[in-house]
């Protein structure tokens, strides 16, 4: 079906709809993905793209499987990448991914503040402009928060730099180790062992 500047293809079980976008049909190993919006298209036209779901505008699509890209300008920079599950959901949120798997990425400019994330695997960044300061290719960190900073590999970040004054954490914390950068204060018993 073609009308005006939109056109709708249902080819190697791909769904396109949307002017100036494709999934680079003629690729045998090709199929499974939802593409809608205004130029969403294949940063490469030789390899696998299975069970991706593209929706906005200006959005890079890329080689791999199982991402799901929800916002305006998400992963535009820069040429080829390969990713698998990922989730990024909001306008220019991941819009330096070059590589990098399972990580998610929710808000607006997630993972772009700071030290743009292109390269890293299994984080979670939550909140417009939360990233990291650390490094491009962080591993298994997580930002939750305006601005939240996750400050390097393996470490965990909630609240907004400069203006959480308080935050609060329900039940038993475990851990190896516990460092405080602070003050700290104890409502109920504290035990050490």
């Amino acid at each position: 079906i073609q009308s005006g500047s939109i056109s709708l293809k249902d080819d190697y079980l791909n769904i396109i709809i949307g002017s100036g976008s494709s999934a680079d049909n003629n690729q045998p190993y090709t199929s499974d993905n939802v593409v809608i919006g205004r130029n969403i298209n294949p940063t490469s036209n030789t390899t696998t793209k299975i069970e991706n779901v593209l929706v906005g505008n200006d959005i890079g699509f890329p080689r791999g499987t199982d991402n799901t890209f929800i916002g305006h300008g998400i992963r535009r920079t820069g040429g080829d990448f390969i990713t698998i599950g990922n989730t990024i959901i909001g306008n220019g949120a991941g819009k330096s991914i070059g590589g990098g798997n399972y990580n998610v990425i929710i808000g607006l400019n997630a993972a772009t503040n700071g030290t743009s994330l292109t390269n890293g695997d299994n984080n979670v960044f939550i909140g417009a402009l939360a990233s990291t300061s650390a490094n491009a290719n962080q591993q298994y960190s997580i930002a939750i928060g305006y601005s939240a900073d996750s400050r390097g590999d393996n470490t965990t970040y909630i609240g907004t730099p400069g203006q959480t004054t308080h935050t609060y954490l329900e039940g038993l914390i475990t851990g190896s180790s516990l460092e405080i950068g602070g003050n700290a204060y104890v409502s109920e018993s504290l035990a050490i062992s």
